[in-house]
């Protein structure tokens, strides 16, 4: 059963995976420190609630939520579950869909928490499909099956506006950086950018085939779609009109993610990954995986570093300013499924089909021994060496993993 999903923040690492349960473990020793299981089908989406004392875990049906300290599950709703970028908000999705603040209500003698719903949203046609907070929490967009879409106030839940879906089939919806347009993707392979504050239709960009990805550029100026195994498109926010395009390669184009200066993109590809610098959007560097499609190319949080996983079990580290490669991490008996830095950047997670989740060390400072002992005492039998209570002697070497400079 592999893991499919794992996050770092603040609080322990937790991981996703598709036996329905999630687990947290320790951040500098990797040692497990709960596990929660679910009525979820296959691997959770998780996240925590604003005052970081619960976890909150959903699937397309149903969310469970459960507190931080003891683990225990203390609430279950239906409807998949989508949070405002502070955690302070949540949408759940489905039937009967509302906002509710996440630090809740709590009544003490059954231990259960209850979400305090500020609003329903109503007029949606069937179930809302699928839900997006601006990237300031203060508008919230939602779909439904008729393709029809609405923008509401996120904290009062008042109704902005409503595109029809009878005349434009929204399926999906994506906020811009500054929160003032929202990108509105349909059936018909066409985008339309709308303004968040009153609906009023701002663009069109338009071409031929299936869209896979799309990705406001950071001053908000451009979008960027990625149509299926044929071009990555750049279009003009205000004007609809295309700048550029950036590869005619037989890839899939899913993957699309700025550095977070701004000053270059990273695409996958058929077996590399390409970088562009956004200036006037030429070709940087081909950073080479393990010489299979690209499924993953992600930066760090500080930029410094980007990361390149294939269909293969290694994932590959460069130097964003050179583009040289400066490491190759080995280790996974499976292929990689998803990564993630730590928020200072100093450390990698690489979640795996062959069940484990592992924790790269990026940073160039050394552990303390009391670090080093942690570790050690976590994943292999260790005595102190009778002479010097500071160094540890394993019982037995420690399974085979490495990191190829």
């Amino acid at each position: 059963i592999g893991v499919t999903g794992v996050q770092t923040c603040a609080l322990p690492i937790f991981t996703a995976s598709i036996d329905s349960t999630v687990r947290l473990w320790e951040s500098n020793s990797g040692c497990p420190v709960a596990e929660l299981t679910g009525p979820w089908d296959g691997a959770p989406i998780v996240g925590f609630s604003s005052d970081r004392k619960l976890i909150l875990a959903s699937d397309n049906k149903r969310a469970q939520v459960f507190d931080v300290h003891s683990s225990r599950p203390v609430g279950t709703f239906l409807g998949s579950t989508v949070f405002s970028p502070d955690g302070r908000l949540a949408v759940n999705c489905g039937l009967d869909a509302s906002i509710f603040r996440t630090d809740g209500t709590r009544h003490v003698d059954a231990d259960l928490w209850l979400p305090v719903v500020l609003m329903r949203l109503r007029g949606h046609w069937g179930r809302v499909d699928s839900a997006a907070f601006s990237p300031d929490g203060r508008w919230l967009v939602t779909t439904d099956g008729r393709g029809t879409a609405r923008i509401f106030e996120a904290e009062s839940g008042v109704l902005v506006s409503e595109l029809d879906g009878l005349k434009w089939r929204v399926q999906r919806a994506k906020f811009s950086p500054d929160g003032r347009r929202v990108l509105m993707l349909g059936h018909d392979t066409t985008a339309r950018v709308i303004e968040s504050e009153g609906g009023r239709l701002v663009s069109t960009p338009s071409g031929i085939g299936h869209i896979h990805a799309v990705i406001f550029s950071p001053d908000s100026q451009h979008v960027l779609i990625g149509r299926a195994h044929t071009t990555v498109q750049v279009f003009e926010v205000e004007s609809g009109e295309m700048v550029t395009e950036l590869s005619r390669s037989p890839t899939s184009n899913r993957n699309l993610e700025f550095s977070p200066d701004g000053q270059h993109l990273i695409t996958s590809d058929a077996d590399t990954a390409r970088v562009y610098a956004t200036d006037d959007w030429h070709l940087v560097a081909h950073l080479a995986g393990d010489g299979s499609a690209v499924s993953i190319a992600t930066f760090s949080p500080d930029g410094r570093h980007t990361v390149i996983v294939g269909q293969g079990r290694t994932a590959q580290v460069y130097e964003a300013k050179t583009w040289r490669l400066i490491a190759n991490l080995k280790g996974h008996g499976a292929k990689i499924w998803s990564v993630s830095f730590s928020p200072d950047s100093q450390h990698l997670v690489t979640a795996s089909a062959d069940n484990t989740a592992r924790i790269w060390d990026l940073s160039p400072e050394m552990r303390t021994p009391e670090q080093v002992a942690r570790l050690i005492r976590c994943h292999v039998p260790a005595r102190f060496e009778k002479a010097d209570s500071s160094i540890i002697v394993p019982v037995w070497p420690n399974p085979t993993e490495s990191i190829e400079a």
